[in-house]
């Protein structure tokens, strides 16, 4: 099956709106985590810092335009919420691998970030959805 050049733009159009939602909600928890030092003390490390950004911005990306995919024209509010978590397992099991998440507190932490990251672009995304704005993918 062949996608046409709509569908393409469609998956770029969500990947990017996914990409800004998580980009804004993990600059949000990373200023908190910052603030209250949630996770022992914030990295100082640009190097580090950038990885971490452009790893966000790209789960962003990819779990948008996957979940355009998913749901289709589906309406199965449990097919969206499987969606979330399992995108969610998969980024927090790579996260508690990290050093600084030796703490059960700390690992609940980066699992509710992931979590409340991935609500919020498929919140993002069910929002144009319904606006018009970006189109589910045609089965």
């Amino acid at each position: 099956m062949q996608l046409s050049f709509q569908e393409r733009l469609e998956s770029i159009k969500a990947g990017c709106l996914g990409a800004i939602a998580f980009g804004l909600v993990y600059g949000l928890t990373w200023l908190g985590n910052s603030y209250f030092s949630l996770l022992t003390t914030p990295n100082s490390d640009w190097m580090s810092l950038g990885l971490n950004v452009g790893s966000s911005l790209l789960s962003g990306f990819l779990f948008a335009v996957t979940y355009r995919y998913i749901i289709r024209q589906d309406d199965n509010a449990h097919l969206r919420d499987g969606a979330v978590l399992a995108f969610t397992l998969v980024r927090s099991g790579g996260l508690i691998e990290l050093p600084t998440t030796e703490d059960p507190l700390a690992i609940a932490i980066l699992m509710g970030e992931s979590l409340i990251s991935f609500a919020v672009v498929r919140s993002s995304l069910d929002w144009a959805m319904d606006w018009g704005w970006l189109r589910p993918f045609n089965s």
